[in-house]
């Protein structure tokens, strides 16, 4: 019974993500009437699958970052199996609060952090893999910078571009491809860090058993499509209206440079977040296209939203865990 509770909560977390993190993905494509939602949804629900498919077969180097992050052993299956269904719900609390403000944080650095609290209730710092939580950090920073410094570059590239050439650019097929690519990469990030979360959860309550990772794949990608299509419309205005005014011209900018971003990190083993990576592009091409500056008011939010999920996760993580433990 309390597998089968976890697992629920598990998939309501990765639904979740569909609200959050998977809309940034096909936000430009969306927002400049490239493809329509639906259509964006169903392209969108079928690259996650192939990306998480391909990252956890060819490149499952995060993956293998998530499972040495977290380690729920202990002596007392019991204890072990409190604290993963805990964490879960911590992070489906964060998850549903944040997309009710339309914010789009990282349900995935949302889900680590919880469980993080989890782990360090039950085992303290054994419970925490020190070099992958640093590996976490800094792919969070990098990811965040690259994503800038990489749209502001394209975004003077592409206005010299369109200089020279003799007839108008037109960037919609670019964007739609994009759109693609990056739901595969938002798949290959975000697929590794659920499937690691899975392992988590069938070493709690069965021990170090292997498992097929093909229905959990093809879970994942269906809840995120699933989640993208009832919710995705929130993340989407905030940041490509309230953010900054996405046009044709900045918004593949920003989607090339999020795809190179996301593909370089994820080789490296960086688990990071589709929505840092989306939100920190669209500000460098605005602001290297058009000379936009991003939304003070929203920019802030933002960023307060993120500096807060890692505290809040982990807090949120820790104190279910020890509360549900105090009745065992």
């Amino acid at each position: 019974m309390l597998c089968i509770a976890a697992i629920a909560l598990l998939c309501a977390a990765i639904f979740v993500n569909g609200f959050t993190d998977a809309p940034n993905a096909i936000a430009v494509a969306v927002s400049t009437k490239t493809l329509t939602l639906k259509r964006a949804c169903l392209a969108g629900a079928a690259m996650n699958f192939l990306g998480a498919l391909a990252g956890g077969v060819l490149t499952p180097q995060v993956l293998h970052t998530v499972i040495g992050l977290i380690d729920f052993r202990t002596s007392d299956p019991a204890r072990a199996q409190a604290a993963v269904l805990s964490s879960f719900a911590a992070i489906a609390l964060w998850g549903i609060f944040c997309w009710q403000k339309g914010l789009p944080t990282s349900e995935s650095h949302g889900l680590l952090l919880g469980l993080l609290g989890g782990a360090f209730a039950l085992n303290a710092w054994q419970g925490i893999g020190i070099s992958q939580f640093a590996t976490v950090c800094w792919g969070m920073l990098l990811s965040l910078a690259l994503g800038y410094g990489l749209a502001f570059i394209s975004g003077r590239l592409y206005k010299r571009l369109q200089k020279r050439a003799k007839q108008a650019l037109h960037p919609q097929k670019a964007i739609r491809l994009c759109a693609y690519l990056l739901s595969f990469l938002h798949g290959a990030q975000d697929g590794q860090k659920f499937i690691g979360a899975f392992w988590v959860l069938v070493c709690s309550f069965y021990g170090g058993i292997s498992f097929s990772p093909l229905p959990v794949i093809l879970a994942t990608a269906c809840m995120m499509a699933l989640g993208t299509f009832l919710g995705g419309g929130r993340i989407i205005d905030t940041i490509c209206h309230k953010l900054v005014h996405t046009t044709l011209e900045n918004g593949v900018c920003a989607d090339v440079s999020s795809c190179i971003c996301l593909l370089g990190l994820t080789m490296v083993g960086a688990p990071v977040s589709t929505t840092h990576v989306k939100v920190a592009s669209l500000v460098g091409a605005a602001r290297a296209v058009e000379g936009q500056r991003a939304d003070k008011r929203t920019l802030w939010g933002l960023a307060g939203a993120w500096a807060f999920t890692f505290p809040a996760c982990f807090a949120l993580g820790y104190f279910f865990t020890k509360l549900v433990l105090c009745f065992l």
